[in-house]
């Protein structure tokens, strides 16, 4: 699968390094989804953005999981939950 985010991140309508910052969120929320941190590889994480986000994950399962992408004031959020829809939307980033 690291050919089809390779894929992604060169034939984006985007500019290559917001593809690649949207791919690296997604895979930023699994860590945080599964507690795991940068403990799990982000190579270890593959991501298929053909007809929506699907990912797998070499030590987890995947399969009930949803991702919600936002752009608050410029920054790239996902959101990786069990639910498909999330009601709320971010209206700031704190850093």
């Amino acid at each position: 699968y690291l050919k089809s985010e390779i894929e992604y991140i060169q034939n984006s309508h985007e500019k290559q390094d917001i593809a690649f910052t949207k791919l690296w969120t997604i895979k930023e929320s699994i860590m945080k989804y599964f507690g795991t941190g940068l403990s799990l590889e982000p190579k270890k994480i593959c991501i298929d953005m053909q007809n929506g986000i699907h990912a797998f994950c070499e030590n987890f399962l995947c399969n009930n999981i949803y991702f919600t992408q936002y752009t608050v004031n410029g920054y790239y959020i996902t959101v990786c939950s069990e639910y498909d829809k999330l009601s709320c939307k971010p209206e700031s980033v704190v850093l």
